[in-house]
């Protein structure tokens, strides 16, 4: 009798201990799944809904965010909380604007769809001047000290005072110019629609030199001097010699790429719609690493604070330069539009029209 007493308190006992064994091992196995896919320490610091549910493009300043709206719409938001600075929008024109703004000591520089580029007060959204170009301006303007650089879908590429709105010159090329130009030294390199990249003197537009890729050109064109990269409706990533525009590499994925390249100290990064980030030397003859994002490259590469960031569509991660190491993953539904790592946090943009502020991991 009581050797069986003894052995149902035993089995009894077992029973407690794996009805306690298993929960705990499913609890800790999701533990280490979510810190192995880097959202353990995910912080959504805010979010902001902008006026329409679209993508938003954005630039961040001293203490404020500055967002351009698809229904022509510019807000300024605090860094803070992500309020809106004032009772309203900056500024309000019935045009799209589809395009990141530059800004730079209490300016916001911004294009629109409709070909008017303009300079307005971050403070207060005052109009300080604007120029109409007659054709769409896609492209992120290029501030470039006192001179501000874009190109459209014209094919002419503009150069202005920016402190006046005034014209330095304009050079005309044969096919649109879809994407941001990007200067090294003294040369601007623009690419058009056409397949045709052209180096055009900085500082009076004339042309140095042309090569013609052949190959659809929508991406922006990114200095890493002496080089410049630019990516392909084909796929390809070139990398040219910016003083006489020889090809120096050439590297082919299979999407398309239509976003700027990143550029550290030592690496150049470049992604494309078939997902893969791929990493190569500085000199751009040596491939490095690549990574899969999981999905397209929605935004990015860009280089900030240390680190490679990209996101596909669901998936924003940072990476070590030299390694590809992931240093850290967030996950946020249909990440697209503008991304800006700054002081800690990462903000990103939506096709929902959402910004949202992530914390960087400690």
């Amino acid at each position: 009798m009581d050797y069986r007493l003894h052995w149902r308190q035993r089995r009894l006992e077992r029973r407690r201990q794996r009805l306690l064994t298993v929960p705990l091992g499913l609890l800790l196995g999701l533990l280490l799944y979510l810190v192995l896919q880097g959202i353990g320490h995910e912080t959504v610091v805010w979010t902001h809904q902008g006026p329409v549910r679209c993508t938003p493009h954005f630039v961040v300043g001293a203490a404020s965010l500055y967002a351009t709206w698809p229904d022509g719409h510019l807000e300024a938001l605090r860094l803070a909380d992500g309020g809106l600075h004032g009772d309203g929008p900056l500024l309000s024109q019935p045009e799209p604007f589809n395009g990141p703004p530059v800004y730079s000591n209490q300016v916001v520089y911004f294009a629109s769809d409709l070909g008017v580029v303009r300079a307005v007060r971050s403070t207060t959204g005052a109009l300080i001047w604007e120029l109409e170009t007659g054709s769409a301006i896609r492209g992120q303007p290029l501030l470039d000290g006192p001179r501000l650089y874009f190109g459209n879908d014209a094919g002419s590429v503009y150069c202005l005072v920016a402190a006046e709105g005034s014209q330095a010159w304009r050079t005309d090329l044969q096919a649109a110019v879809a994407g941001a130009v990007a200067r090294v030294g003294e040369v601007l390199v623009a690419a058009s629609t056409d397949g045709t990249v052209y180096g055009l003197h900085a500082g009076d537009g004339h042309v140095l030199w042309q090569q013609s890729i052949g190959e659809p050109i929508f991406a922006p064109v990114t200095a890493a001097d002496p080089l410049c990269v630019v990516g392909t409706d084909l796929g390809t990533a070139y990398l040219l010699e910016t003083r006489t525009g020889e090809v120096v590499q050439s590297y082919q994925t299979r999407g398309m790429i239509r976003t700027s390249a990143a550029v550290s100290p030592a690496a150049i990064c470049f992604g494309s719609t078939d997902g893969w980030l791929r990493v190569v030397s500085r000199d751009g003859k040596t491939p490095l690493w690549s990574y899969h994002l999981g999905g397209p490259v929605s935004i990015g590469p860009i280089f900030a604070e240390g680190h490679f960031y990209a996101a596909s569509e669901k998936r924003l991660v940072a990476m070590h330069p030299d390694t590809g190491r992931v240093v850290h993953v967030w996950r946020y539904p249909s990440l697209a539009g503008s991304l800006v790592p700054s002081s800690g946090f990462v903000y990103v943009g939506s096709n929902d029209g959402l910004i949202i502020a992530l914390a960087q991991p400690g």
